[in-house]
């Protein structure tokens, strides 16, 4: 599942080059809360846990920056602070 999530945050990272932040941002703020809900609910071990805190941290920097474009800046400063 780690390899799929962190494959997952490399399509959205492309995804955003064509799609604009108004329309892309509903999907990374949902997968990112679905993502960090498995995080908070799973058990895995420290290795797997690592790479999934990157995964959640590396998606809740690329929510912050489609927020930005969609002139929310507000939220994307709570994701930032939040992937930190």
């Amino acid at each position: 599942m780690a390899d799929a999530l962190e494959g997952r945050v490399v399509e959205l990272r492309h995804l955003d080059d064509f799609v604009g932040g108004g329309d892309l941002f509903p999907l990374v703020r949902k997968e990112l809360g679905e993502i960090q809900d498995l995080v908070d609910s799973a058990s895995f071990t420290e290795v797997i846990g690592r790479r999934l805190l990157t995964v959640v941290g590396e998606l809740a920097q690329l929510v912050g920056w489609v927020a930005s474009d969609a002139g929310r800046y507000a939220e994307a400063q709570h994701v930032y602070l939040g992937g930190r």
